[in-house]
Formats: structure tokens, C-alpha cells, sequence
């Protein structure tokens, strides 16, 4: 299952990766899950994807630093 990837938790502290990652890392290995091609670090596809995720998040509860599996 896919969730609704609310950004509300970056940087989140993952403990498969033991260490904290940025909301970037985990569109990387989101899309690297589900076999896609990831973007390049920094590329404008993950900027414009993190700034939808932020806008569509606007007036949610800001949990950060999150802790995940």
C-alpha cells in the first residue's frame, strides 16, 4: 500500500536507515520500491513534488521530528 505521503514528519528518524533522513530521502526510496527510475538529488522534480506535498498539508500538525520503522 502507498500512503498519502503527508510531509508532516521531516525529518523523520527511520530505523531501517538509523539516521534521520530528509522528506527527499524518502521520495528516493519510495520511488526506488516501486521499481520507478528516482530523480537526481536536488533535482526540480523532487523540489516541485515536496512543495505540493507541503501545500496539500497546509493546517495539518507538524509531528518532527517523526519516528518510523
Amino acid at each position: 500500500m502507498i500512503p498519502q505521503a503527508h510531509p508532516t514528519g521531516y525529518p523523520i528518524y527511520r530505523l531501517e536507515w538509523q539516521d534521520l533522513g530528509s522528506l527527499q530521502r524518502r521520495l528516493r526510496t519510495c520511488l526506488t520500491g516501486v521499481r520507478a527510475e528516482p530523480f537526481a538529488y536536488g533535482s526540480a522534480e523532487y523540489t516541485l513534488l515536496e512543495l505540493f506535498l507541503m501545500d496539500r498539508a497546509r493546517g495539518m500538525i507538524l509531528e518532527t521530528p517523526g519516528v518510523r520503522p
